[in-house]
């Protein structure tokens, strides 16, 4: 695929230039990042919707946020970017070493491997080793952060050899932070073989995503954020609809209490899809942030997104987005957590068609003993798919219901034992779409 193999010149060339940059006397050492507002993504939710227990299994982006939180001038970076060099062998291992290694495996047993209303159980074994180098303070001014991670999982099944595979995720983030400034750059890659609701059945793909990420406190109550994002889903084989997306996203928000920051901004995004019109969207969104640095946080971004499709048969939409998020600690060892989203993104099965996705998830994590844990999670989505040009094709409505209980022991700050299980059902309308899952397993981590 064209675009493709661009990026995959465009990651390589990335990764040179980091590189070079580490070479060239350039950088110090630390880092900094506080809370900021949800910004809305444009991913298919339905594509990644795994039920309970399957997320986390992958590294989570590092770009998502960046923030700054100190006055001051910028005058003396330039002196101590050139004068504490930490990419020095002395200095690499200064604090200890930069390197950690972990390793997780999991044997569950999947009464429907292939979410199908036909149901094909099998045992399915996971390995999923991983490096990860951090190297910086995010917190501190004046500072530089380096993150490399690498986490391959390796799938066996007892019955079903033939769905054996190998998952990869790749990311590599930098970080550096002025007095008032602060940029990030991320560059990741996936690769992902496993199931979907909007799919159905193993979904395999290349995930390419570079992020561009910054902002800038222009005094103690206002801060101006920004965010340029690329990001492609190369299907393999032709069953499958590929899309390559760009997004810019802009905001400011202004403390106008000691926990709570207001503000608002634009969002526009182009999305490239191979073998349906190309569709674009210009939104226009509140940003919300309650952070009392105490019991509870929340984050909020809503508003209006005009849609536009490329097929000019088609009329535009006004649709209504939000995404919010929300924690709460009551007490130590009690951990709460709740989000609901609505988003329209187009479908990854469906030509021409996108979904109205609507969901909601929620989460406990309770202490029982010193070093026992007892977590329930539970979701709910609504994919309501719309024709968005005029090719003919069936109408399609699922309702996704997922619940989990997991129990954890961790005797050891570096080991983590539990078991889970974990149902789904998908509700559609169409038959050969609707089926039900239930997952048993039990879990080891290593990390070191």
């Amino acid at each position: 695929m064209k675009f493709t193999r661009h990026f995959e010149s465009q990651f390589r060339m990335a990764i040179v230039l980091l590189m070079l940059l580490l070479h060239s006397n350039a950088f110090s050492s630390l880092r900094g990042q506080v809370m900021a507002p949800a910004s809305l993504e444009r991913a298919n939710p339905a594509l990644e919707a795994q039920g309970p227990g399957e997320a986390g299994q992958g590294q989570a982006s590092r770009a998502a946020t960046t923030n700054s939180t100190s006055g001051g001038q910028d005058s003396t970076a330039v002196e101590e970017l050139t004068t504490n060099p930490w990419w020095t062998w002395q200095n690499l291992f200064a604090k200890g070493s930069p390197l950690h290694f972990g390793i997780t495996n999991k044997e569950e047993y999947d009464d429907n491997i292939f979410i199908a209303p036909q149901k094909t159980g099998d045992l399915v074994t996971s390995i999923a080793p991983d490096i990860d180098f951090e190297k910086g303070d995010r917190t501190a001014p004046h500072a530089a952060y380096l993150n490399l991670y690498f986490q391959p999982t390796y799938f066996r099944y007892l019955e079903n050899a033939a769905q054996n595979r190998e998952d990869y995720d790749v990311d590599l983030y930098f970080q550096y932070q002025w007095t008032r400034l602060t940029l990030g750059f991320e560059q990741q890659y996936q690769q992902l073989t496993d199931t979907s609701i909007d799919v159905i059945n193993f979904a395999k793909r290349n995930v390419y995503t570079t992020n561009l990420t910054g902002n800038y406190v222009y005094n103690g109550q206002l801060t101006f954020f920004g965010s340029a994002k690329q990001q492609i889903y190369a299907f393999d084989g032709k069953s499958n609809i590929s899309t390559n997306q760009w997004i810019i996203d802009s905001y400011a928000l202004y403390q106008v209490a000691p926990k709570l920051a207001l503000g608002g901004g634009p969002r526009i995004g182009f999305t490239d899809i191979i073998g349906a019109p190309n569709q674009s969207n210009q939104d226009l969104l509140l940003h919300l942030s309650y952070n009392p640095e105490g019991k509870i946080t929340a984050t909020l971004a809503a508003g209006l997104e005009y849609l536009e499709y490329q097929a000019h048969s088609q009329a535009s939409r006004l649709l209504p987005i939000v995404d919010f998020t929300a924690s709460y600690m009551p007490r130590d060892g009690t951990f709460l957590t709740f989000s609901a989203s609505r988003s329209n993104v187009p479908s990854y099965s469906f030509v021409g068609q996108n979904i109205d996705d609507t969901t909601v998830d929620c989460s406990i994590r309770q202490r029982c003993l010193q070093d026992v844990f007892i977590t329930l999670t539970g979701s709910y989505t609504i994919a309501d798919y719309e024709f968005g040009t005029n090719i003919v094709g069936p109408n399609r409505k699922d309702n996704y219901y997922s619940a989990g209980v997991g129990l954890e022991w961790e005797p050891k700050t570096w080991l983590t034992v539990g078991i889970t299980y974990d149902r789904t059902e998908d509700d559609s309308n169409l038959a050969a779409n609707s089926f039900q899952d239930n997952k048993i397993g039990i879990r080891t981590s290593i990390n070191f």
